[in-house]
């Protein structure tokens, strides 16, 4: 009786969508999933309902849990059918019809990946006789397109317009869902007109739509598609009827009821789009900023939705009203952070944020330029917005990551469970490893960092740290955060008197984008060294000197005191450290004769770096690791330094070691690690950035496998390979995410890391001198040394190979 009533509640629930009957029917299903016997036949119809409707109902609720719950609660539903291939395939598609919902939701691609193979599971189960087996088809379908909106490529697009096709031939004008299947072809050959630029597809997804409009004149995502679909026609033809067309469709599309806030977003888009087109006689501006508007302040959206309409809005604003615009990419900044919940891996950031470049920037840069704000209120917004914009991923972990000797202390039992839970959430993930799914880990750390936030004197716990925190990180020397925006470039400055900015009217974008080109082309060809003397030469004048100057260090100084350098940006991809006028003599105008420099993604991270600082360390207790496989001085470098430090751990390669797990077993012991090896920056996906350890064929130490590292005696890290401290992804250059800041982010409040591969004799000289440096005449070492025994060795490296820039320029020290 009880299964009755929830089947009619559940059928009310799916018609209708209507809150109150979608709360109903999953109420009544719960209730009969919680007396229903474990082995109770019609278990998988039970469980496979309710999660089906603890995803309408995350519909309305928005929270999160019920769309971890209907995960769960479909895979329950999977495993108990057994041989019922009706329950099998149900069971199914409802499983990922919700990891398609979750995928939306935050951008999860494993989400997306297991739906499309959950669907086609569905595919193969099902039979061409099944009454369901249209809808089977047109799930899969539904997630194939969801691939093509994420990452579109010919092959998937293909195979999605072929399903769709399919699926249309077996439908005939009376069938409902006709007009839909319609629209989603239109939109599917609207994405591939999109990679191919042909009328023809442009033209025949015009066709489409028409059609679903002919069945269907009210259906607003076809509208919507439609308008879109004659913007991009207009473009090719440059018709003004055809642009006419698709202001008054978008306008009809907008003024349609919509099924979805998702389906309401898009048509506020098109609007947009199409009334901002400077062709249009209909031109309004206005207008195409308040649809885009609504979009922002609608709170039903996935952030990345609200985020990128503010981008959007904001651009149509920033050339008549500057100030309103950099109130809105405030807004889609503050909004950042969510775009990367804990449950997305690292590999996925590149796609979550790849649209989102240099937002944060430009909202610093027009936030600096209101002149109707005090400079230092200016600048200290500004510092927020940085710390919110950058190093997304970073923060989170950095929260988390430190210390917690204090909650231990006083709740030993909340700190073994958040170290449980952390510990999971941040395994490497493998490939059809059976595990728990990250996004109900993701909501039992959050659970349990409320529970630990509710005790007397942890309310700030794990919380990034507040603006006033951030000031106090410049009474350690001046930290210079550096913005670069079209609207205009400048340096953030934080000292003991607090926070000011400098504008930098020498740097502009397009220049650190035409230097950061040319030098990396030229590093390895004849006229390399001349064009990386004069992007030296050009930084020392446009973007070092001024900020020395402004902070004092304007003369030579022999030992030089500490700064901290966050450039952020493009700008991270040159050598600030080694900016300089080729005439050494005479004032020495250079950085490297005026200040120690160390560099920090932001100052959150410096702030993790230096209470990293406080834990102390015994004489010898260090790791050296090196595979000499085609760097013959790699061998003499581990083992002239396993001579200073013979108590250390050596690991070489042609002795069975090293490799990833004997690396990774012995990191958590080690004070100091040295790697000499071979590295690879990957510039597709930053978190594959990689140690060679055991040749090219082994698995190797990769960023992504440092994330559940934990290093309560780290001190030190020296990573003598090549490219270990940039990311060359445009999309994560305010990621960090590179090994540097990997080793940093797991421990290490000293990492000396390179930018560029550097030949083996001036390597091996930089590594001595700093070696030498750093063990401060004591026989173990001091790491309150790094940053100065880099900054003598890189001198002495410069004063050796003062025709090479590129021999002693590359090499950088992070952190503390």
């Amino acid at each position: 009786m009880g299964a009755a009533a929830a089947a009619r509640a559940v059928e009310r629930a799916t018609e209708s969508a209507e809150r109150d009957d979608v709360y109903r029917a999953a109420l009544v299903w719960e209730r009969v999933a919680d007396i229903m016997p474990p082995d109770h036949p019609m278990g998988a119809k039970v469980l496979f309902s309710l999660g089906n409707t603890l995803r309408l109902r995350f519909g309305h609720s928005r929270d999160t849990t019920d769309l971890s719950s209907s995960v769960s609660v479909c895979r329950a539903a999977i495993r108990c059918a057994g041989d019922d291939r009706t329950d099998l395939v149900a069971a199914l598609c409802n499983l990922g019809n919700s990891l398609q919902e979750r995928f939306e939701r935050t951008g999860d691609l494993a989400s997306l990946v297991e739906a499309i193979t959950v669907h086609r599971d569905a595919a193969a189960a099902s039979r061409p006789t099944d009454r369901t087996h249209v809808t089977v088809l047109s799930d899969l379908a539904a997630a194939l397109m969801l691939a093509c909106k994420r990452d579109p490529s010919e092959h998937t697009l293909d195979e999605t317009i072929t399903l769709l096709n399919s699926l249309l031939s077996a439908t005939d004008d009376a069938d409902p869902a006709r007009p839909g299947r319609l629209a989603n072809l239109g939109a599917q050959l609207y994405a591939r007109h999109r990679l191919t630029g042909t009328q023809a597809e442009i033209e025949a997804s015009i066709e489409a739509f028409r059609a679903s409009l002919a069945l269907a004149p009210g259906l607003a995502s076809s509208m919507t598609g439609l308008a879109d679909a004659l913007h991009a026609l207009f473009h090719l033809t440059k018709k003004q009827e055809v642009l006419d067309e698709a202001v008054e469709c978008a306008r009809t599309a907008v003024s349609l009821p919509h099924t979805d806030h998702w389906c309401d977003a898009a048509a506020l888009n098109a609007l947009s789009l199409a009334l901002d087109c400077s062709f249009s006689r209909h031109r309004d501006r206005a207008g195409a900023i308040q649809a885009q508007m609504s979009v922002l302040g609608n709170e039903s959206l996935p952030p990345s939705v609200r985020v990128s309409a503010a981008r959007k809005a904001g651009d149509l604003l920033c050339d008549g009203d500057p100030r309103r615009a950099a109130a809105v990419l405030e807004r889609a900044v503050l909004l950042m952070p969510q775009l990367l919940p804990r449950a997305v891996q690292r590999r996925d950031h590149r796609h979550v944020l790849s649209g989102f470049t240099n937002l944060t920037a430009d909202a610093v840069a027009l936030c600096l330029a209101d002149e109707t704000m005090p400079a230092r209120e200016r600048a200290a917004r500004a510092l927020g917005l940085l710390e919110l914009g950058r190093g997304i991923g970073l923060s989170h972990a950095l929260a988390i990551r430190d210390d917690t000797a204090e909650l231990a202390r006083w709740h030993p039992d909340l700190a073994h469970r958040l170290a449980a839970v952390r510990a999971e959430l941040d395994e490497e993930p493998e490939p059809f490893a059976v595990r728990r799914d990250r996004h109900e880990l993701a909501e039992e750390l959050e659970a349990v960092l409320a529970e630990i936030r509710a005790q007397e004197g942890f309310a700030l716990f794990a919380r990034p740290p507040a603006l006033e925190d951030l000031v106090v990180a410049g009474e350690e020397g001046p930290i210079v955060l550096f913005n670069t925006s079209r609207f205009g470039c400048a340096a953030v400055v934080l000292t003991a008197s607090g926070v000011g900015f400098l504008p930098l009217p020498g740097l502009t974008l397009e220049a650190v984008v035409e230097r950061v080109v040319a030098y990396h082309q030229a590093l390895h060809t004849r006229d390399g060294e001349t064009v990386l003397r004069g992007a030296l030469e050009w930084l020392w004048d446009n973007v070092m000197s001024p900020v020395l100057s402004e902070l004092g260090h304007d003369q030579p100084d022999e030992e030089g005191p500490r700064v901290w350098l966050a450039p952020g940006g493009l700008l991270g991809l040159l050598p600030l450290h080694a900016a300089g006028r080729r005439d050494f003599d005479g004032d020495r105008r250079s950085v490297l004769d005026r200040v120690v420099t160390s560099y920090t993604p932001t100052v959150q991270a410096l702030l993790h770096s230096r209470r990293a600082v406080q834990r102390r360390l015994g004489p010898g207790r260090a790791l050296i690791v090196a595979s000499p496989d085609g760097l013959p001085s790699a061998r003499k470098e581990a083992l002239r330094l396993h001579e200073i430090l013979p108590e250390s751990v050596l690991l070489l390669d042609d002795e069975g070691g090293p490799t990833k797990a004997t690396v990774l077993r012995h990191l958590p012991e080690a004070s100091l690690v040295h790697f000499a090896c071979h590295a690879v920056a990957d510039p597709v996906e930053p978190a594959d950035s990689r140690l060679i350890l055991r040749g090219r064929t082994a698995e190797p130490l990769t960023v992504s496998s440092l994330d559940a590292a934990r290093l309560d005696n780290a001190q030190l890290a020296f990573l003598s390979a090549c490219t270990t401290a940039v990311s060359h992804n445009a999309a994560l250059v305010d990621e960090s995410a590179h090994l540097a800041a990997a080793f940093q982010l797991c421990g290490f409040p000293h990492v000396v890391g390179t930018l560029w591969e550097v030949a083996d004799d001036p390597a091996t000289r930089i590594s001595r001198v700093f070696y030498r440096e750093v063990q401060a005449g004591s026989p173990g070492f001091d790491p309150a040394m790094s940053a100065t025994a880099l900054h003598r060795a890189v001198r002495t490296a410069r004063d050796h190979y003062r025709d090479s820039s590129s021999a002693w320029a590359s090499h950088v020290h992070f952190g503390a």
